[in-house]
Parts: structure tokens; C-alpha cells; sequence
């Protein structure tokens, strides 16, 4: 299958976990690996107004919620517009990303899990976490929070 258009191995990711997902040919796969990252440099809608890469996972374990098959993209526009001392803060913005292809990012918060291993959320029936009302500090509602 593919994630957001980058390919990876059949089995190592289900094409309903990601946007954008194509079935694709048996491969070699990736045997033994905790991580597959699959990585592009294309120009999409999400480089629009100067984004030099963006990341997200695409696939977790069922036992213990970790990624399994991650995104990372580079926005070649962003990357050749580069000047020589913006490069600290490119590196810096491709760590970043790198954190959100761990499960870093607050869409992926839901999934954490304490010390023991069990979730730290309540679960559905499907094993994702559930939706609730959350309340803000400026008094807010917002509904479907995992």
C-alpha cells in the first residue's frame, strides 16, 4: 500500500489508516524493523505558503499503540529556496517532524499509554480511544476529543 502517495511493503500498513492509500505488489517487505519510514520529496498541497516538510504516522501496532509505518515529506519548493543560514533551522524543522512521525503531536496524544502498558484513555469497542467533550481555559467546548 502507500501513505499520502509513498509506497510501502504489502501488510505494513492498512489502506484504511491513511489518506491517499493505494494497494500496490508483493515485495521484499521490511523484515525485522519497528519503523518504516517512508520518505518523499514532492510538492503537494500541504507545501502551500512556504511549508518545508510535514510528517504523520499512517499505521499502529494493535498490541501497544506505537507506530508502526510513518509519512515524512519534504516540499522540494521549500528545500531549493533554502539560503546557507536558514539551514540550522531546516534540520531543526525536520527533527520536529521526525517527533511527529513517533506519535509526537497532539492528535496522536490519545494513544499513549502509562507505565504498565495499558492505555491511558478509555477505548471503543474498536480499540481506539473515544470521543469526549473537552472544556478549554478560555471556557470553550470542543466535542470529538479523543
Amino acid at each position: 500500500s502507500a501513505c499520502d502517495g509513498a509506497s510501502c511493503p504489502p501488510g505494513a500498513a492498512d489502506a484504511s489508516a491513511c489518506t491517499n492509500c493505494t494497494a500496490l505488489g508483493a515485495g521484499a517487505g521490511a523484515a525485522e524493523a519497528d519503523l518504516l519510514l517512508l520518505a518523499s520529496a514532492r510538492e503537494t498541497a500541504f507545501c502551500a505558503g512556504g511549508v518545508l516538510a510535514y510528517s504523520a504516522p499512517c499505521a499502529r501496532s494493535a498490541a501497544d499503540d506505537r507506530p508502526t509505518v510513518a509519512h515524512l515529506n519534504l516540499c522540494p519548493s521549500a528545500v531549493v529556496s533554502l539560503r546557507p543560514d536558514r539551514f540550522p533551522r531546516a534540520v531543526a524543522a525536520v527533527l520536529h517532524e521526525l517527533l511527529h512521525v513517533l506519535g509526537f503531536s497532539s492528535a496522536h496524544l490519545a494513544y499513549f499509554r502509562d507505565e504498565a502498558g495499558n492505555p491511558r484513555t478509555s477505548r471503543g469497542a474498536d480499540g481506539e480511544p473515544e470521543a469526549a467533550v473537552a472544556t478549554c481555559a478560555n471556557g470553550l467546548s470542543l466535542s470529538g476529543v479523543p
